[in-house]
């Protein structure tokens, strides 16, 4: 058995022992390196010891003799060695690295926390070594040591080459901030766009060298060149630029003064043309538009010059305005020579202008939710306008009456199409207070009177939840529930109309239908009514073969329900029914139309139908 102990303390350059003598079997305690170090000996066979796995050979004497001289120190020395070396060559790794950047200062503060680093690691591992008892120890000390210092400086290493790519980058973002603001100023000037975008693809060429130069470059230097190589290129570009501006301002001057002339020419032209005229209200009209509309091409022709970016650009709107001046000019003497002409053309335009508003209105009238009767009336009305229009603009002496004419019958059109819209429509008749029944409607609503909305909101405790649904929150083609407060419904449409009811998906299992649903027999695919829902005596009874429901009504498909209802809503009602009944025993339509299960009776056509064993039979048991 060997037992080992701590060893703690510098060694000494050879063991300072006292002859010990024991015998076979026994251990005892041995302080080979002074007071503070300690191994247990124990005797094995032969009466040789054995200290620390080596068995010491004790036929010329005792331990001290067996143990003779301390071979470690040459080993820790040579192990400190090797620990140099290493440090030596991760200097001259960080140095070459470094090489070219040495004045970067975050590659200084890398090269010299890594130098740092690996220095420490060295320096601990010494501690180690020197520490150490046995050649084991010191060998994996020195190992220990030289991975830590591995790991420092390839640490240090990456650390380099961030800090060179970091700088790296950061001239570039330099050259590029350099690039934008010369891209700004170029597009502040406002030159012509073939010009500019010349100039900044030049830019941009430059920039993209200098990137790349600068991610090759291999040292400090050769980044600074790149650097102000493109800059050089940059001002270039703003340069040319910046001069082309300038003449492209001076040529503006220039325009807008021969402009001004011919507009002022023009000007008195015209006058002399309307000399003797002046006050027929017509002519008088010509002169004062021409001339209002001679000033607003010279204003809009120099605007258009200011704008220009062109310098090519800036001479043909110069000469164009001028031609265009001139042609005015002609327009204006021929014109105030005909100005009954364009008087009555004016008047005609006036009328079809009413004309097609009226046409207009009566395509939206017949698109009305309201009777026929309703709209024959709005369309009569809007002849009554159209007519008296083009009585009041036939007979009008100037331009104010025949506009005052045109507005206030397009306005007069507009409050006929619009008293439509927010006209009551009986949707239904002799309800029964406080029974349910369902709707949907074509049109959004804006205002409903003889009875409350409901939209279903679930299913909770075995029952169906209606929530409360105001008129202005109603969606065209969605099914409702409602509940009569009056005999008759009437409801105000919106300005939402579909031609589709909404899917029962859409409104929690209710499935509207613009048309009336007929009886089908047992088995039609068509039939949408079997074996779904309808309200009847204000409970939900399931549909057999034979039901039937009116159109603007809605039945439930039970699958689309949702299986619990949401939180109750502040000052919302809530109104829940029972779920419906699976095998009713008979069934009529609330909403007039025949609705019937198995083994029942119902009302078609106002004949009672018996039904047995799902056959039907008339009152008199004659089957049919």
């Amino acid at each position: 058995m060997i037992l080992f102990a701590a060893v703690c303390g510098c060694m000494m350059a050879q063991a300072q022992i006292d002859a010990i003598s024991i015998t076979q079997g026994e251990t005892t305690d041995w302080y080979p390196f002074g007071k503070s170090s300690r191994i247990d000996v124990t005797i094995y066979e032969q009466s040789n010891p054995v200290i620390n796995g080596k068995i010491y050979d004790l036929s010329k004497g005792n331990v001290e003799t067996a143990f003779g001289n301390d071979p470690l120190p040459p080993i820790k020395k040579a192990a400190k060695n090797e620990l140099e070396d290493k440090k030596k060559e991760a200097n001259n790794s960080m140095n070459k690295k470094a090489e070219g950047y040495e004045q970067i200062e975050e590659v200084k503060q890398a090269k010299e926390q890594g130098n740092a680093k690996v220095m420490s690691a060295a320096d601990a591992a010494k501690i180690y070594i020197d520490h150490a008892t046995n050649e084991s120890t010191i060998q994996k000390e020195k190992h220990n040591g030289l991975n830590a210092m591995e790991e420092e400086t390839q640490k240090t290493l990456a650390g380099i080459q961030a800090a060179i790519a970091g700088y790296k980058e950061r001239m570039k973002n330099n050259i590029n901030d350099f690039a934008m603001n010369a891209k700004n100023t170029i597009n502040a000037l406002g030159v012509y766009y073939t010009v500019e975008d010349l100039a900044i693809n030049e830019i941009d060429k430059a920039v993209a060298a200098a990137e790349a130069n600068i991610n090759n470059a291999t040292s400090e230097d050769d980044v600074k060149k790149a650097i102000n190589d493109a800059q050089n290129q940059i001002n270039q570009q703003l340069a040319y630029v910046q001069d082309y501006y300038n003449k492209l301002q001076a040529a503006k001057q220039a325009a807008n003064d021969d402009v001004d002339k011919a507009a002022a020419d023009a000007e008195v032209a015209i006058n002399q043309a309307a000399e003797g005229y002046g006050n027929i209200e017509t002519v008088q009209h010509d002169v004062v538009t021409f001339q209002t509309q001679l000033r607003s091409v010279k204003d809009k022709a120099q605007l258009s010059i200011n704008a220009e970016t062109n310098l090519d650009g800036v001479g043909q709107l110069k000469e164009n305005t001028i031609q265009q001046i001139k042609d005015m000019q002609k327009k204006a003497e021929e014109d105030i020579q005909t100005d009954i002409q364009e008087f009555i053309a004016l008047q005609q335009n006036a009328i079809s202008e009413v004309e097609l508003k009226a046409d207009t209105a009566k395509v939206e009238i017949n698109g009305l939710g309201v009777d026929e009767d309703t709209k024959k009336e709005g369309k009569e009305q809007i002849d009554i306008i159209v007519s008296a229009a083009k009585t009041t603009i036939n007979e009008a002496t100037n331009k104010n009456k025949i506009y005052e004419a045109n507005v206030q019958a397009i306005s007069e059109i507009y409050n006929v199409v619009q008293n439509l819209k927010d006209m009551w429509i009986s949707v239904r008749e002799n309800m029964t207070i406080g029974n349910y029944g369902t709707l949907c409607w074509k049109y959004d609503l804006t205002a409903i009177d003889g009875a409350e909305l409901y939209a279903i909101a679930g299913i909770e405790n075995n029952r169906i939840i209606l929530e409360e649904v105001l008129a202005e929150e109603t969606e065209a083609g969605a099914g409702y529930v409602i509940r009569a407060t009056a005999k008759s419904l009437r409801v105000k449409n919106g300005d939402q109309y579909t031609d589709t009811p909404l899917d029962a998906a859409e409104c929690n299992g209710l499935q509207g239908t613009f048309v009336d649903i007929v009886e089908y027999t047992a088995g039609d695919p068509e039939n949408k009514l079997e074996g779904n829902y309808i309200i009847y005596q204000n409970e939900w009874r399931k549909c057999g073969v034979y039901t039937g429901l009116h159109a603007y009504s809605a039945y439930l498909i039970m699958n689309y329900v949702p299986g619990t209802a949401p939180a109750r809503a502040p000052g919302r009602k809530y109104i829940s029914m029972p779920l419906p009944k699976e095998t009713p025993t008979e069934l009529e339509s609330v909403d007039g139309s025949q609705c019937t299960i198995r083994n029942g009776k119902f009302l078609r056509n106002g004949q009672l139908i018996i039904v047995k064993d799902n056959k039907m039979y008339n009152a008199q048991g004659m089957k049919l």
